[in-house]
């Protein structure tokens, strides 16, 4: 997860005592070696997630973007059409 050169750096939070006891019972079912762990790998995966919906809503833009262009275009060729047949 973390890279070979990358340092930590200590973070405290503050956390409901109902997430401190699931973040104790994943270490404890050895999903986890620690808490620590456990809350960087969610964090992570959350950061990855807000990525990839920040993508997603850039893709569909240009997606949109590019929809409007197609119907231009379509509507150009018709136009230089008409004025072909006169």
């Amino acid at each position: 997860m973390k890279e070979p050169d990358e340092k930590m750096r200590l973070v405290t939070i503050h956390l409901p005592n109902p997430v401190i006891r699931r973040l104790k019972e994943l270490v404890d079912e050895g999903l986890f070696p620690n808490q620590s762990e456990a809350i960087r790998y969610a964090i992570i995966t959350m950061l990855r997630e807000i990525n990839i919906e920040e993508k997603n809503a850039i893709t569909k833009e240009l997606i949109e973007e590019l929809v409007t262009l197609r119907n231009a275009i379509a509507k150009l060729e018709q136009a230089i059409m008409k004025t072909r047949r006169r």
